[in-house]
């Protein structure tokens, strides 16, 4: 069997989708549960709704990301400044301390996505944690997700496969 296709048992599913930040079923919810639960899968695409969990088209430019993971982190309790250039490829990041950090991404520049949130990783407290989708290596988008470290390690806990499925630490 394909781990996608393994069944989370709701209450699992219930306190992942919470984690992330659903607050209530949607029309994708309605559709996607099951009376066992929910696909790995289609979790994985519930939780890719949600406000922690970002992804980045690479046509995309700096402002189709970067506030959502500004607003992400400020929910988390760590302030983040963002400035975007003219240009709409290149920006500042600033934390509450007064450190900067010069941020870029162009789609034609053979640049992954990855140094904009390792910018990122570079400003947030060490309780904070960004992860990685595993298929970002090699596709053409990026999928990261933010959460406390406890909230990884709560999560962890419950079902450390689908975790690993999902998200995987940067290295």
């Amino acid at each position: 069997m394909n781990e996608g296709d393994r069944v989370i048992p709701l209450d699992v599913a219930h306190q992942f989708l919470s984690t992330f930040g659903a607050t209530e079923p949607t029309p994708l919810y309605d559709r996607r549960i099951r009376p066992d639960g929910f696909k790995l899968s289609d979790l994985h695409e519930l939780i890719g709704e949600q406000r922690f969990v970002f992804a980045m088209d690479w046509r995309g430019f700096l402002d189709d990301c970067v506030p959502d993971i500004v607003a992400a982190l400020a929910e988390l309790g760590t302030e983040i400044l963002f400035q975007v250039d003219d240009d709409g490829h290149t920006g500042t990041l600033r934390d509450g301390g007064g450190r900067v950090e010069s941020i870029g991404y162009a789609p034609d520049g053979g640049m992954s996505f990855n140094s904009v949130v390792e910018a990122f990783r570079r400003l947030v407290p060490g309780d904070i944690e960004f992860r990685q989708s595993p298929a970002n290596d090699g596709s053409d988008g990026w999928e990261y997700a933010v959460l406390s470290a406890g909230e990884w390690a709560e999560l962890e806990a419950l079902d450390p496969a689908a975790v690993r499925w999902m998200f995987v630490p940067f290295t």
